[in-house]
């Protein structure tokens, strides 16, 4: 490099040659055309090298640089040469010798992240590589600048993906807990409270079902932007599928956070706009508050999500505050989690049967009602352990095994010669989303041998509501193979006639609420008959269940039900314990 730069090179060898036959001994000019040379090739390197390159006097003037500079800091290189360094950096050039002379050892060059500016003062960030260049007795510094607007474009392009949800551009679970770790460290010091709010969209898997995947992924972007453009110090993320957290700092109040719950639950339920139809959804939220329940971001997810578990099971839109108590509820959770995908393993669940009557008093068929005997442990009963597996995506496991016990049970009878009519099986809401089901149904038929009249398959109400079309398409598949289809608990939901009309069904089974007190209760009788008669005209068959009593039965023989089922017969029993009257002999009417 040298302080000729606005001249080309063949008016310096020009210039230098002329000077030489006049002036210069021939050995100096022979070394001085070798030096020309040496310094045009590099001049030429240096000019084809993409970072900028400067050398500057001491006092912080340019004396010359490569064409990359004067390209990119948009000024000619007449213009660069003898103009200021500090013009195109974010540094005063004193203070860059001052950190140079400080870090300088061994001739190690200093090495910063600083921003160089355009003629136009448009900002480029770059590295800077400082180092002293003596010549001539005098201290020149080399300064290389290298434009690091790519790299820092795809640091930037990464940070978002590592960091940012990528539907919804909420930050995600990994850039949520390192935020919520400074937050919680700075309410440490001012001895202020910090709220984590955990939220879960209601039903949102039969919203994303009905709408399609499309639709659903925006309505999902626009809870994320209610949830952005919530104000205040409320910090959002998007933990994952229809799970959303966040968590705000505040003074030492906790009604802050309880009116910051209740507006987040009165945003979320103003109407959206999805594909030109207005949808209405609530979320279920929880909250827990640090340092009361605890001190860690990860501590204080998991309370507030148990939290919202416990608001869900008060229903949708609903909020709760952790509390102590509830500490001890999710551990027996985890635990019987634990156990129940143990007992799956281990094939460890039983079967009861209880037997169905004819109203003529002949036996019909057995209901076959699942158990997890636990030895000496407490028991846990289906009501609790079935939502359970629901929960944990083990109900298909559980559910097979319980359909092959059932089978496996009644191909037994049939080769010990009893009649007993049809085995009837319970399938979950999570079991008709099951496209296996089928399949493993024909199997298991095929394997015992048995005959698709002889499987009767019972769903609720609940579990079709908000998806019957696709309920009764999966149905419709059972039904033509010849398996009958059973609607239970029939009347405790709010689409009872609904469902009849949209689902392939063949039997309707009368909840036993409505049975109970039938008898001296006119309007549950009027219900019952009712029912019943609206199930005939539909030509559909009809369980009463939970009969206990003979006037029960006349009143449901009056009626026209089909089937009785209830403890006046029998209790639910084992294989082993049914008694023998119940295969060789009818119940006698009174």
């Amino acid at each position: 490099m040298n302080k000729f730069s606005d001249q080309s090179s063949s008016e310096l060898r020009s210039a230098l040659l002329g000077l030489g036959e006049k002036s210069i001994r021939k050995t100096h000019y022979g070394q001085l055309q070798r030096r020309l040379d040496e310094l045009e090739r590099f001049r030429a390197i240096v000019d084809q090298a993409q970072d900028m390159v400067f050398m500057v006097r001491p006092d912080g003037v340019i004396l010359d640089a490569n064409a990359t500079a004067s390209h990119l800091l948009k000024v000619k290189t007449g213009e660069l040469i003898d103009s200021s360094f500090e013009l195109y950096l974010d540094t005063a050039w004193a203070r860059l010798l001052q950190e140079l002379a400080e870090h300088e050892t061994g001739g190690r060059p200093l090495v910063q992240e600083r921003t160089a500016f355009t003629a136009l003062q448009e900002p480029v960030i770059v590295e800077m590589r400082l180092t002293k260049a003596p010549f001539a007795d005098t201290d020149y510094y080399l300064v290389i600048l290298r434009d690091m607007t790519e790299k820092k474009l795809a640091e930037e392009k990464i940070r978002t993906l590592a960091y940012y949800d990528r539907l919804t551009g909420l930050p995600n679970r990994m850039l949520l807990k390192e935020q919520l770790a400074q937050g919680l460290a700075a309410a440490k010091q001012t001895g202020e409270l910090t709220g984590v709010f955990f939220l879960d969209i209601d039903r949102f898997k039969v919203l994303n079902d009905s709408l399609g995947f499309e639709q659903g992924d925006a309505l999902l972007k626009q809870v994320a932007e209610r949830l952005r453009a919530f104000g205040g110090r409320l910090m959002p993320a998007r933990l994952g599928g229809d799970e959303f957290a966040a968590f705000m700092t505040a003074g030492r109040d906790l009604s802050e956070f309880a009116l910051c719950a209740q507006r987040l639950l009165e945003q979320l339920a103003r109407p959206f706009s999805v594909g030109g139809r207005e949808l209405f959804l609530t979320v279920s939220l929880g909250v827990a508050v640090a340092p009361e329940d605890g001190q860690g971001e990860d501590e204080l997810l998991c309370k507030a999500e148990n939290a919202m578990y416990r608001a869900k099971e008060q229903g949708c839109g609903q909020c709760r505050f952790y509390t102590s108590a509830l500490d001890l509820v999710w551990s027996e959770r985890a635990q019987l989690e634990v156990a129940l995908r143990r007992a799956i393993a281990d094939q460890a669940f039983t079967l009861v049967y209880q037997p169905q009557f004819a109203a003529s008093g002949a036996l019909c068929g057995f209901e076959a009602l699942v158990r997890w005997p636990r030895g000496t442990e407490k028991p846990v009963y289906p009501d609790c352990f079935i939502p359970l597996a629901e929960e944990c995506g083990l109900i298909l496991p559980l559910g097979r095994q319980i359909l092959e016990m059932a089978l496996a049970q009644l191909r037994q009878w049939l080769d010990d010669g009893r009649a007993v009519g049809k085995m009837a099986v319970n399938l979950s809401a999570k079991q008709l989303c099951d496209p296996l089901l089928e399949q493993h149904l024909v199997a298991l038929l095929k394997e015992y041998r048995l005959p698709p009249a002889l499987l009767e398959l019972e769903i609720t109400e609940s579990a079709a509501i908000g998806r019957e079309k696709d309920v009764a398409d999966f149905l419709a598949g059972f039904r033509r193979r010849g398996i009958t289809l059973a609607l239970d608990d029939f009347g405790t939901g709010y689409s009872s006639l609904h469902c009849l009309r949209m689902l392939p069904i063949q039997v309707v089974k009368i909840d036993r609420s409505f049975i109970f007190d039938m008898t001296t209760n006119k309007t549950n009788a009027a219900i019952v008959a009712a029912a019943v008669a609206m199930a005939k005209s539909l030509g559909l068959e009809v369980v009463a269940e939970g009969v206990e009593t003979r006037q029960q039965v006349a009143a449901l023989q009056a009626f026209g039900v089909d089937r009785l089922q209830g403890y006046l017969f029998s209790r639910p029993q084992s294989s082993a314990e049914l008694d023998r009257w119940v295969w060789e002999k009818a119940w006698a009417m009174a």
